[in-house]
């Protein structure tokens, strides 16, 4: 479960494949990715480890280098 309530709609959105455009579904993995849940779910679901390479690679999404 994530505490975030709007990162958890975000994550459902994705993870039900809902998102009806491109656009919305890269509102919802930057959220995810800003708040640093997407890289926590990377780490326990293996699909979102391939998300994350995804969005490393969507320049839409800004993804911060460590």
């Amino acid at each position: 479960m994530i505490d975030d309530t709007k990162a958890q709609a975000y994550f459902e959105l994705i993870e039900g494949k809902k998102h009806k455009t491109q656009e919305e579904y890269n509102i919802a993995l930057q959220y995810l990715v800003d708040t640093g849940v997407a890289q926590e779910l990377a780490k326990s679901i293996n699909h979102w480890a391939w998300i994350m390479r995804d969005a490393m690679n969507n320049s839409a999404i800004k993804v911060k280098k460590s």
